[in-house]
């Protein structure tokens, strides 16, 4: 699937940043950086809040670990990147290759489902960020995504078995991980001032390059896998080129977005 991002993901994120104080801010993680598009984004707008002051970037890092070494080589490649970006390779099990409250933000995006020991992985996060240091972790609920169709169990089976396809380069896997996000956050009694809020992308088009229709090349992979078979899959697209035709086409998916700080 392409890592290019559409409109509605840039709206998305957007939104999801706002939800953060970037004012004051110069240290910031991204757990799960993937290709650094987000971290890329996070850099701007800390730069451009903190006046870009010589001083002021000087003391700005923006670091980025992911378990895949391709997408950690094409974030390391990115045109944009300067001596301010660093990228890792990382295994989310393992502690975090930083000292003891180093950064002023840890963002998480579509990775929590990811680690065997969340509990663990959270503590790491938090000790990492200094006191009065901001978290912010989002997650979309997989197994709520929905498209309009005609064929209701078909598209139940497809969307529920994506929500619960454990792949290869991750330790778990939770297609109900948002509506688990304040819960599992809370539990950690790690941070406080916390906030829940969500955000919905909604397409009503189908075509490049929508989450959607993104998502829908996607599960071809499952194919491959044997957890769904050619021919349904065949039966799911060709539903959705007809709805595009008769604009009767729908998807939607919530993402959950939790906020908070440590003590200070």
């Amino acid at each position: 699937m392409s890592q290019f991002v559409g409109p509605d993901g840039v709206e998305m994120r957007n939104f999801i940043f706002s939800q953060i104080e970037w004012s004051a801010v110069n240290r910031i993680l991204d757990v799960g950086c993937g290709v650094g598009y987000d971290l890329y984004e996070i850099g701007a707008r800390v730069t451009e809040q903190n006046a870009s002051s010589a001083e002021t970037k000087s003391h700005q890092q923006f670091c980025g670990i992911d378990v895949s070494p391709e997408k950690i080589h094409t974030a390391n490649t990115d045109s944009r990147k300067d001596e301010s970006y660093e990228f890792r390779v990382h295994n989310f099990a393992d502690k975090l290759p930083y000292s003891d409250g180093y950064f002023d933000v840890v963002y998480s995006h579509n990775v929590l489902e990811c680690a065997a020991d969340k509990a663990a992985f959270l503590t790491e996060c938090h000790r990492v960020l200094k006191p009065g240091g901001q978290i912010l972790c989002a997650h979309f609920d997989w197994d709520s995504a929905f498209y309009n169709g005609s064929d209701k169990d078909l598209i139940r089976k497809i969307t529920h078995t994506y929500a619960d396809w454990q792949q290869d380069w991750m330790d778990a896997c939770d297609g109900w991980m948002g509506r688990r996000l304040w819960g599992t956050m809370q539990r950690s009694n790690l941070f406080v001032d916390a906030k829940l809020v969500t955000y919905q992308i909604t397409n009503t088009k189908y075509e490049f390059p929508y989450y959607g229709f993104k998502s829908v090349q996607g599960y071809g992979d499952m194919v491959a896998k044997a957890l769904i078979s050619q021919d349904e899959y065949k039966a799911f697209t060709a539903d959705m080129d007809a709805l595009a035709i008769s604009g009767d086409y729908l998807f939607c998916i919530t993402t959950f977005i939790y906020v908070a700080k440590t003590r200070c």
